[in-house]
């Protein structure tokens, strides 16, 4: 467990720059090492870098497929970004009620975003009933947890 763990630390390094220079190619092949030995927010990193096309060639198909691999493991960042993919329709179906579903999940483990997530589609009514009651409150647990966009 700990080599997965230090495949994944060391990858984040590399994928923000934090004591070393940045360098996207080496971030993903850390991932993915650590992928292969079962690491959940390893494929949770890996589909983050499909969805957004950072250090490899953008591919939503393939972003979902690891965000549904870290999502069954009860990775938080899988769920959230399942939720990302069914609310936009990246490498699967759009399905506004999958995505909350993921996005709650999310959040039951503390993910700000995924409140952030949240509060959008109660704000947009996007699978949901158009609450602005619901979406503060969403918006609020996403500020407590510092993220940027629940501060606004």
């Amino acid at each position: 467990r700990g080599e997965v763990y230090a495949l994944r630390a060391v990858g984040q390094f590399y994928l923000f720059g934090r004591g070393v220079e940045q360098d996207f190619g080496q971030a993903h092949q850390l991932f993915q090492r650590a992928a292969d030995l079962g690491d959940p927010r390893a494929h949770a990193f890996l589909g983050f870098m499909y969805y957004t096309g950072v250090g490899v060639e953008k591919n939503n198909e393939t972003a979902f497929e690891h965000f549904k691999t870290a999502a069954r493991s009860r990775e938080p960042a899988g769920h959230q970004g399942l939720g990302v993919a069914y609310r936009y329709g990246a490498g699967v179906e759009q399905n506004y009620q999958e995505a909350y579903l993921n996005f709650r999940q999310a959040a039951e483990k503390g993910v700000g975003e995924a409140f952030y997530n949240l509060g959008v589609m109660h704000l947009e009514g996007l699978g949901v009933e158009q609450s602005n009651k619901q979406a503060f409150d969403h918006f609020r647990q996403s500020a407590d947890r510092f993220h940027l966009h629940g501060l606004y």
